[in-house]
């Protein structure tokens, strides 16, 4: 009797000892959101597999199982796949059993001690960075759109930066100035002139001063295209001349020849100049 309860409490410590020694490690991974995470566990240095977990990153790109296992070290072999494509396989070494484990696969980091709370800080400092900069733009746009204080009671000006408009006045005054001595100077030459022939004329006032003379002063109001088209119609109206003239003595050639023809036949017909 009593070597039966030895050999059941035998049999019980065989059948509990494996999962007393057994230790949990918890393992996170971060990656790309809804893909396909594979999670196999070796032991350290070993290429035996201990257990192979299949799961899927949640829309934070988050994935998580636990392992359990006597090995005091292992190793973490991740695949990441998407619709069958492979995108992330890495291999990562050396954990202590029971410790959480913390993995991070993206396009821009890929760190097999990723650490969370650094990841938090940072994000929280980079909202923190972003809010300060929207204040500082609120406040820099409040400042611009403020409208400036109006003048007091004396009439003073509140700002210096407004810029005067330029006074055309004295550019009036110089150019009326011009006109007026333009127009006394041919006033006084034609009145030169009239003293000499007794006649007025603006007109013969201003071609007397041309300094080109009045024919040369003609050829330039003369366009040079209009010169040309007067020159090509001339042109023509000779050649249409030439034309008419070289029908009519054709006309009159044949006309000649079949009056030669009409005598000679008159002359045989009456016998005039026969021998």
């Amino acid at each position: 009797m009593v070597n039966k309860t030895i050999l059941m409490i035998f049999i019980a410590l065989l059948l509990v000892l494996p999962f007393a020694s057994a230790v949990s490690t918890e393992i996170k991974i971060k990656t790309l959101p809804d893909h396909k995470v594979t999670i196999i566990i070796y032991p350290a240095e070993s290429l035996s597999s201990l257990e192979s977990f299949y799961v899927n990153s949640d829309g934070n790109g988050d994935a998580g199982v636990t392992h359990s296992s006597d090995n005091a070290q292992i190793d973490v072999l991740v695949k990441v796949t998407k619709d069958g494509t492979k995108v992330f396989l890495e291999k990562f070494k050396d954990y202590q059993a029971g410790k959480p484990i913390n993995i991070k696969l993206d396009f821009t980091v890929i760190d097999g001690n990723y650490d969370p709370a650094k990841d938090e800080a940072a994000a929280l400092a980079a909202a923190a960075a972003a809010a300060a900069e929207a204040s500082a733009s609120e406040n820099v746009t409040v400042t611009e759109t403020t409208t400036p204080p109006s003048s007091d009671v004396t009439g003073q000006v509140v700002s210096d930066d407004t810029t005067s408009k330029p006074d055309f006045k004295f550019l009036y005054y110089i150019f009326g100035i011009l006109v007026f001595l333009v127009i006394a100077f041919f006033v006084a030459r034609q009145f030169v002139m009239r003293g000499r022939n007794g006649t007025f004329s603006f007109k013969d006032a201003f071609a007397s001063s041309n300094p080109f003379g009045e024919n040369e002063l003609k050829q330039r109001e003369t366009p040079h295209e209009i010169k040309v088209m007067q020159d090509r119609l001339e042109s023509a109206q000779r050649e249409i001349r030439l034309l008419r003239n070289k029908d009519k003595v054709r006309d009159a050639e044949f006309k000649l020849k079949e009056d030669q023809k009409e005598l000679e036949r008159l002359k045989k017909e009456y016998g005039y100049g026969a021998a």
